[in-house]
């Protein structure tokens, strides 16, 4: 096991759903087997086609954030997921896409938004993890709470005030 006393640059090759991870010139495969902590950098990140971002990439800071329904405490609290050791709430988020493109599926009368920024400065962060199969959505989004842990109502109550309730344009037309 070679451990590393500084950052360097990894590319992430996926294949079949299969990631792997070459590290810069060193010569070294990686298998991802901790997506918690392989993250691409939010300065260099730039986006897929259509807003999307890669898979286990930060989002920036201006990317819009969209979860259906209210983001009440009670709602944030029941939503919450275990995704390996962290807890996590599911959402969509893009860059530069409409509100309308990121909530396709939501049947909710409302949706919350926020922006990815207004979630770091909560002590949030928010990974991209789009999903495949029958149900596929380029924009899904997973927001990490702080510490991995299982959110309070506090905290539930803190991270409610950070979104924006609007009509869901998707059924408001």
């Amino acid at each position: 096991m070679v451990k590393l006393k500084e950052k360097v640059t990894v590319y992430n090759f996926e294949v079949a759903d299969f990631h792997t991870y070459f590290v810069s010139d060193l010569g070294i495969w990686v298998h991802n087997t901790n997506l918690n902590n392989c993250h691409v950098n939010t300065s260099t990140a730039k986006p897929l086609e259509n807003g999307q971002f890669a898979k286990n990439t930060e989002l920036p800071r201006n990317a819009t954030i969209v979860r259906g329904g209210s983001a009440q405490p009670k709602h944030l609290i029941e939503n919450q997921e275990l995704d390996q050791k962290n807890n996590t709430l599911s959402a969509n988020g893009g860059l530069g896409v409409s509100n309308a493109a990121l909530s396709p599926n939501l049947k909710n009368k409302q949706i919350s938004v926020v922006t990815v920024g207004q979630l770091n400065d909560a002590g949030y962060k928010v990974v991209a993890t789009p999903t495949v199969g029958a149900n596929p959505n380029p924009y899904h989004v997973s927001i990490y709470t702080p510490g991995g842990r299982q959110l309070t109502e506090t905290e539930a109550a803190n991270l409610s005030k950070q979104f924006t309730q609007v009509p869901n344009p998707n059924l408001n037309k």
